[in-house]
């Protein structure tokens, strides 16, 4: 060791062999202190533990041999005035009569160490070839004499170059001896590992790196997951518990206003699953402790109508409400919807978008910091600091991933510890949103609403557009209106997808009497609002569109969809995508269209084919694409996870849940040290052991 006193925080230099060279290889894998290299995991094992004979070698299945070189030849070629020499290490392996070829090319190191008649092991793939038995490129260690091959579990570490898997792996080694193995110290109750049947985390980490077998590698990640899961749901605790014992809310109670907007002001009677959603919400609004819930439920599920019942509730105790949604279009799809709803009941609305007149704008703010505007719908724009809500007493943040932490921050700090709703149509398996929004009170709203059928999917290849054409002018002439979604809006030379303009310009061809049109995200607000109202008036029949109309547009005229390159989208997209029809009396229709019928297209699209339930999509998109993958996910650091998987882990993360609900208040703010959440790892979270 180079340093006398050691933590895991030391510099990988402080361990013998590394140098300035090899730190800069360490540092490109992430791995810059002690605990960085404790918590690098293999991504995979090799199974040495039986030395076969060359007889029992079976087709590319991978296996350790002993023998003595019976031939070593070095070949080089290339071109000798300054090109570069290429070389190719050939080798003869004898055991017990039976004889193995061997190849290492660029082998020139190799093959000056080697000579016949030395006993070497070999570990690699075998392969027939014309002559028997040959391994191309495998591991090949010297033996002493009558030295035994070494035997074992042997861990597959990520590299980069200059590193190999024998340093690192005596790196490894080194680690769990001496001073360094001392420095791993216990982060988990005693009680708590026997309750939930964990091992101590130094026997853990060894038991990944190098596990004696299957049940002590399960062992090590089963506790090293828990305590990734563990810790995060303690962080989530500890956030509500400090939030609640630091501030007083406003209490919110429904009334016969509320009743009566219920009862008689909505043009539709709530569903069971609605019912239980606002009895949730109305018992936390009545605590003086902040609400901080998310209403979680598919598109067309009647998340809205809920909201709407809070708010009337919080409008009728004094209280002002503001409802923020991620685009202009939707603010005033809300307000348009509402406003006049609420005026039944006496209640007053107000939009508050970017293009107002400034005269009207500055009105409008009066009011609002007046406190004579009941409930206040926008954008971004709630969160300016020249915005001033006198007596803000809820808010609420629809497809609330699309904005940051910080924003959410600011239009809470505009009221005396308001209560929060957030609401989100992203299908989520609760395993994932147990451990992206942890700190939040979960409801779902199950279902859709009564009437609404589902819609009917297609898969079809973009040469049976002729007929495609001919299907949308059937729907159009029947009364019908068609989305037509795009991955892009102009073509580009990094990703080949049919973009918005080309397609639109292709409509206009063939259907030139079906009026078409457009939306996307770089248009100016006042026309993005001037194309819905034509598709909801009916002066357009055919809307080209990006994925903006993702984002909770109503249209409900829509009868329609195709989406385009459907291969480009995740599972959860696409079914946000397919929500934006049916959404009338008529039943909905989505087609999927693909360049062609590719297996891989179908397989991954079948699934979507034949259900209309976006929580077995989300699952299937995670399991697929990875938990960052998911809308809104990825800003709250699931992927620096090492080895925990939220969908494959469900189990583990209940009893973890369970477990820091268990902590008193006071054990809660203990400074656990948080050992594995920090990012860089590159083991496999599933990682199937010697699978």
């Amino acid at each position: 060791m180079k340093e006398k006193t050691l933590g895991l925080e030391s510099s990988v230099l402080t361990i013998k062999g590394v140098g300035k060279a090899r730190e800069q290889i360490l540092r490109s894998l992430g791995v810059y202190t002690l605990r960085d290299l404790f918590l690098y995991f293999p991504q995979r094992y090799e199974d040495r533990r039986r030395v076969s004979r060359i007889l029992e070698l079976q087709e590319r299945k991978p296996a350790l041999l002993a023998g003595t070189l019976t031939c070593v030849s070095l070949s080089k070629w290339g071109n000798a005035s300054g090109g570069k020499i290429r070389s190719v290490l050939s080798a003869v392996i004898e055991d017990q009569g039976e004889t193995l070829s061997v190849k290492v090319f660029n082998g020139g190191a190799m093959a000056s160490r080697l000579s016949e008649g030395m006993r070497v092991s070999l570990f690699g793939r075998a392969e027939r070839g014309k002559n028997g038995w040959e391994m191309i490129n495998p591991e090949i260690r010297i033996l002493d004499g009558n030295e035994l091959p070494e035997t074992g579990i042997f861990p597959v570490y990520p590299l980069a170059s200059g590193l190999k898997q024998q340093t690192l792996r005596k790196m490894m080694k080194g680690l769990f001896e001496g001073e360094t193995a001392k420095l791993l110290k216990e982060t988990l109750p005693e009680d708590l590992r026997k309750r939930q049947e964990l091992v101590g985390l130094r026997e853990a980490i060894e038991n990944l790196h190098f596990p004696m077998d299957e049940k002590a590698w399960k062992a090590g990640r089963k506790r090293i997951v828990f305590e990734e899961l563990f810790q995060l749901q303690l962080k989530h605790r500890k956030a509500r518990l400090q939030h609640a014992a630091l501030r007083r809310a406003p209490i919110i109670r429904a009334g016969e206003r509320t009743r009566a907007f219920l009862e008689r002001g909505l043009p539709f009677r709530l569903t069971d699953g609605q019912r239980r959603a606002l009895e949730e919400i109305l018992e936390d609004l009545g605590n003086p402790v902040p609400m901080r819930r998310l209403l979680h439920g598919e598109v067309g599920s009647g998340k809205t109508a809920v909201a709407l019942g809070a708010a009337m509730a919080a409008v009728e105790s004094g209280l002002q409400v503001a409802f923020m949604v991620p685009t202009e279009v939707l603010a005033r799809q809300h307000y348009q919807r509402t406003k006049g709803l609420f005026s039944a009941v006496g209640a007053k609305c107000w939009l508050l978008a970017g293009r107002e007149a400034s005269r009207e704008r500055q009105r409008r703010l009066a009011q609002v910091e007046e406190g004579t505007c009941g409930m206040l719908f926008g954008t971004q724009a709630l969160f300016q600091e020249k915005t001033a809500v006198k007596n803000l007493g809820l808010v609420i943040i629809d497809e609330q991933h699309r904005f940051g932490v910080s924003q959410k921050a600011a239009l809470l700090g505009k009221g005396n510890s308001p209560h929060l709703l957030v609401m989100s149509a992203t299908p989520i398996p609760r395993s994932l949103a147990l451990t992206a929004y942890g700190e939040l009170d979960l409801t779902r709203l199950n279902g859709t609403l009564p009437g609404r059928k589902p819609v009917r999917t297609y898969l079809i290849e973009k040469r049976q557009l002729k007929a495609l054409f001919k299907r949308i002018r059937e729907e159009v002439i029947s009364g019908g209106q068609v989305l037509w979604v795009c991955p892009l809006l102009e073509e580009t030379a990094q990703r080949k997808a049919v973009p918005v303009t080309e397609r639109l310009k292709e409509i206009r061809n063939v259907l030139p009497d079906l009026p078409s049109g457009w939306i996307h995200g770089k248009m100016d607000p006042r026309e993005k609002e001037e194309a819905v109202r034509d598709f909801e008036d009916g002066n357009l029949k055919i809307l080209v569109s990006t994925t903006v109309v993702e984002v909770g547009i109503d249209l409900p005229g829509a009868t329609l969809i195709v989406v385009e390159n459907a291969e480009c989208f995740g599972l959860s997209q696409l079914h946000q995508l397919r929500g934006r029809v049916g959404r009338g009396n008529r039943e909905g229709v989505c087609v999927l269209l693909v360049p062609s019928k590719n297996e891989s297209a179908v397989e991954r699209l079948s699934i979507f084919l034949e259900t209309n339930d976006g929580f077995a999509l989300a699952e299937e998109d995670l399991r697929l694409r990875g938990p960052g993958a998911l809308c809104g996910i990825r800003q709250h650091g699931l992927t620096e996870f090492r080895l925990a998987d939220p969908l494959h882990d469900r189990v583990l993360l209940e009893k973890a849940r369970e477990e820091a609900q268990r902590l008193q208040p006071e054990e809660e703010l203990l400074d656990l040290s948080s050992w594995v959440c920090r990012g860089s790892g590159e083991g496999d979270s599933e990682c199937p052991f010697l699978g």
